[in-house]
């Protein structure tokens, strides 16, 4: 309980003269544990905690009084949240009004501002169901969550979409297929039969060809200068696939862009021994020894 002189009418009625002053000068009725004025915190904590356990005994007069001023009895970080949610949610309709391309990834910035770092803990938590209503509010500024997501039904969505906008030309060709290889050819094995027969039946309508899925073979010529480089114990006595950058530029080169490759790894293992690629994969060449067969059963499939 309140101690019996702090509910006597001049302790009372100061106590909520001092609330009045927090109010007008902060905007809110949540007291914070760091304000100067210890006494009215701990006036607001008893109120707060006698309420929550049920042995708050006030007149009429009193309560009128807390609602008058808006007291909030229940947990003040989720004002404090719902604020914080709030200049947010403000600075994307800012974002939004101005036309602005919002991403939701943690290297987006908006006026210096991490707002898609914000966008991605929302989508987090919601995946937890928790702030479905700041999602809500979110969406109802106009940044759809669905049109930004990495998930392959998405992912496809919006490239069928782009592609069959589209304006075709060199520039253009070279952009999709560009994308192609790094957002959709990486999802291949969670893409549904239908969604591969809609790119490839678009990407004839807009050029013409065929939609090749997998990477192509490489020069065999490259393959016999690799493994000339990898057993020639002069220029290579470390015995490595991967070279000096010094040693043989363009082999560098040209592996620079493969080594991290799965599917283009894929493509290759068939020119290798499993002695061999096993030394590239302790190396950190992407060998997945699986992939080929899989890529292979979804090509007939297709």
């Amino acid at each position: 309980m309140i101690k019996k002189n702090s509910l006597k009418d001049e302790y009372w009625e100061e106590m909520i003269k001092r609330m009045k002053a927090y109010q007008k000068k902060f905007g809110t009725s949540v007291v914070s544990r760091g304000y100067e004025d210890k006494e009215l915190y701990t006036w607001y904590r008893n109120l707060k905690n006698q309420y929550r356990k049920q042995t708050l005994d006030l007149s009429e007069t009193q309560i009128k009084q807390l609602e008058s001023i808006n007291f909030y009895w229940g947990d003040g970080h989720e004002i404090r949240y719902r604020k914080i949610d709030d200049r947010w949610l403000n600075l994307l309709e800012d974002a939004i009004k101005n036309g602005e391309d919002v991403k939701c990834n943690h290297r987006y910035l908006y006026k210096g501002q991490h707002l898609g770092t914000f966008l991605v803990q929302v989508a987090k938590y919601n995946k937890m169901g928790k702030k479905l209503d700041t999602r809500e509010r979110i969406e109802s500024i106009g940044f759809i969550f669905s049109q930004t997501s990495r998930e392959p039904h998405f992912v496809v969505k919006r490239f069928l979409s782009d592609l069959k906008e589209a304006e075709v030309s060199r520039k253009m060709k070279q952009n999709f297929q560009n994308r192609f290889r790094k957002y959709i050819l990486t999802k291949r094995e969670r893409l549904t039969k239908k969604e591969i027969q809609q790119i490839n039946k678009l990407w004839m309508e807009k050029f013409s060809e065929e939609r090749v899925w997998g990477i192509k073979d490489y020069n065999a010529e490259r393959i016999i200068e690799w493994k000339a480089y990898r057993y020639d114990k002069k220029i290579n006595p470390e015995k490595r696939w991967y070279p000096v950058q010094s040693r043989a530029q363009s082999l560098y080169t040209y592996l620079y862009r493969i080594k991290p490759n799965k599917y283009a790894m894929a493509n290759l293992q068939k020119h290798f021994s499993k002695k061999e690629l096993l030394e590239m994969q302790k190396e950190g060449f992407a060998i997945d020894f699986d992939l080929p067969n899989k890529l292979n059963e979804l090509e007939k499939k297709n």
